[in-house]
């Protein structure tokens, strides 16, 4: 095979391997929330991949309308009363909404302290808002973690089983 020249990269073959039909041509629609923070499509996805009932019911209430401080009580109340599947749906639309309320503060902090003669260096944020943010945040971390453990387990066992089965 002879190495690939300047004037090789610049000819009319192509070189997507979808349409050099390398590969089959991808569907959109197979495509359709995947990296994606919008929250409509999140649901729309958990729904697709064969999610509970409950799921299917559920709805995302227009967080991005919301005030801060209700955004904060929403999640706390999320966190003592809705189960793991719901919070994996609902936990990813309120921190796209509050992680950018929380960046853009930092900010407007930053740069009053900038234009007040402080050093970035020396800048330390923290509100109110924010610590509040990151402990319910660290919660749902650790139910997470204790939920992915609990299947780990689960899943263990039944791996277990069936091996005794053969």
């Amino acid at each position: 095979m002879e190495p690939l020249n300047a004037s090789d990269a610049m000819s009319d073959q192509p070189t997507d391997l979808h349409t050099a039909g390398n590969l089959p041509p991808v569907d959109s629609s197979e495509m359709q929330g995947e990296n994606t923070n919008d929250p409509a499509e999140i649901v729309e996805v958990a729904q697709e991949a064969g999610s509970t009932d409950a799921l299917h019911t559920l709805e995302l209430p227009p967080f991005a309308d919301w005030d801060t401080e209700k955004l904060l009580d929403e999640a706390k109340s999320y966190l003592a009363q809705r189960s793991q599947e719901e919070l994996r749906i609902l936990w990813p639309a309120l921190r796209s909404i509050l992680d950018g309320r929380m960046a853009d503060a930092r900010q407007q902090a930053l740069d009053t302290f900038l234009a007040e003669g402080g050093v970035a260096m020396d800048f330390h944020y923290e509100s109110a808002d924010f610590l509040r943010w990151k402990d319910l945040s660290n919660q749902y971390r650790s139910k997470r973690t204790a939920w992915k453990q609990e299947e780990d387990q689960r899943l263990h066992a039944n791996l277990k089983a069936k091996e005794a089965l053969l």
